[in-house]
């Protein structure tokens, strides 16, 4: 009993300072691509802040459920979570700056005409594989039924957050 309460008191720790990490490395990348590419450091912060808030919100997502047990598994779908929470707010930002328009509303105009919908579309496609992954896995394969539900949390946090939370910043 000891050495499975140090094992998860050792996993929080150890996914804790992987977040916080990984949170710095990507805050270097978004700086790096926004001097370089995109050309604008304020959609690179703005995109940095989106990603920040959907990690957030799937941890205390996470943290909030009083019988998910945390373990190894869960310290890998933390580290998951920074991944793929970029993917939606990455398109739009990079869309959003390589627009020729002149103003900031037009500019996020042409970004929802041009990826809204492979925003979209790639949303729906992920979330819809991850309900499939629930009603096919049985009960015995708990980790593959969480990781179903927190894919299906963050496809539909990253796509609300990108869709409206970039184009109100």
């Amino acid at each position: 009993m000891a050495t499975e309460i140090d094992l998860e008191y050792q996993s929080e720790k150890g996914a804790m300072i992987s977040i916080i990490t990984l949170l710095c490395l990507l805050m270097l990348i978004v700086y790096m691509t926004g001097r370089t590419h995109y050309k604008n450091i304020c959609t690179s912060i703005i995109a940095f802040i989106c990603c920040a808030v959907i990690t957030v919100s799937i941890i205390a997502i996470m943290f909030a459920k009083k019988y998910w047990d945390f373990g190894i598994i869960e310290s890998i779908f933390m580290v998951a979570t920074i991944g793929m929470s970029v993917q939606n707010t990455g398109l739009l930002a990079y869309s959003y700056s390589c627009s020729y328009e002149p103003s900031r509303t037009e500019k996020m105009n042409q970004a929802y005409r041009e990826m809204g919908t492979v925003v979209l579309h790639s949303s729906v496609t992920q979330f819809v594989c991850a309900l499939f992954l629930i009603i096919s896995v049985q009960k015995s394969f708990r980790s593959i039924f969480k990781f179903s539900i927190v894919v299906m949390t963050i496809v539909s946090f990253s796509f609300i957050v990108s869709m409206f939370l970039f184009g109100s910043l």
